[in-house]
């Protein structure tokens, strides 16, 4: 297998160390990987649809810093196999990745000691589409990068124009560093009632690990829930993100 696609695989829902403890799910032919933050806010679905690695399985994955880290020193080709325990055949103590001249033994964890899976419950109705051009992307990245204390992103409509923002560093009544982004948004879906916020590093870093996806669409229901589908090429990658109440 070429471990190019497990990397991407793991920087999908890994998304700079935002999720670290997870179970990676073989079950015919694909690979997954569903799990929430510990805070809620944030949760994801990724989807390896050709996966052969290994069988049916479901193995614990307590560092995915370290398995990151261990993967660094095979070459660009690999095989995976699973080790069980001698006394519980049900129970995998290790997965091993190997190339011809280098083998790594990864020690998987008890699943008991990870969270379950999450599953989503009833999605509301979504009240704005935004699209993240390429452009979008580039002024959002540039701004973030500008403010990297701000950790939220702000919808709202502009007093000025009565468009849309997306605002990082907003604040109702403090007078703060902000930058105020207009955005692309479809027509009958591109007003909010009020102000709401969602996680601006987690953003960045879901734009990030699917860089090669052009024009995702950013849904948001007031309810408080916002989502990012990316389907392309071998992945499906699912990004939902709990609004965060702002204090002033």
């Amino acid at each position: 297998m070429d471990k190019k696609i497990i990397d991407t695989f793991i920087q999908k829902y890994y998304l700079g160390g935002t999720l670290e403890q997870v179970r990676w799910l073989s079950k015919d032919g694909t690979l997954n990987v569903t799990a929430i933050t510990s805070d809620k806010k944030f949760l994801t679905s990724v989807t390896l649809k050709k996966f052969d690695g290994f069988e049916d399985a479901e193995v614990g994955v307590l560092e995915t810093t370290r398995l990151k880290q261990m993967m660094t020193a095979l070459s660009d080709k690999v095989d995976f196999s699973l080790v069980k325990d001698d006394e519980d055949e049900n129970r995998f103590t290790s997965m091993t990745i190997s190339d011809d001249k280098t083998e790594v033994q990864y020690v998987v964890a008890d699943l008991d000691v990870l969270p379950k899976r999450p599953h989503t419950k009833t999605i509301p109705e979504y009240n704005v589409e935004i699209k993240l051009s390429e452009e979008f992307i580039g002024k959002f990245l540039k701004a973030k990068a500008a403010l990297p204390e701000v950790d939220l992103f702000t919808l709202v409509m502009s007093k000025k124009k009565n468009k849309l923002e997306m605002v990082l560093g907003f604040s109702e009544n403090t007078n703060n560093n902000r930058i105020a982004l207009e955005v692309d948004a479809v027509k009958g879906k591109d007003k909010v009632k009020a102000p709401i916020s969602f996680s601006a590093k987690v953003l960045k870093e879901i734009i990030s690990a699917n860089d090669e996806c052009k024009n995702p669409v950013l849904k948001i229901a007031e309810d408080g829930l916002a989502y990012i589908e990316v389907d392309q090429d071998d992945f499906n990658s699912q990004y939902y993100l709990v609004k965060i109440d702002v204090e002033d």
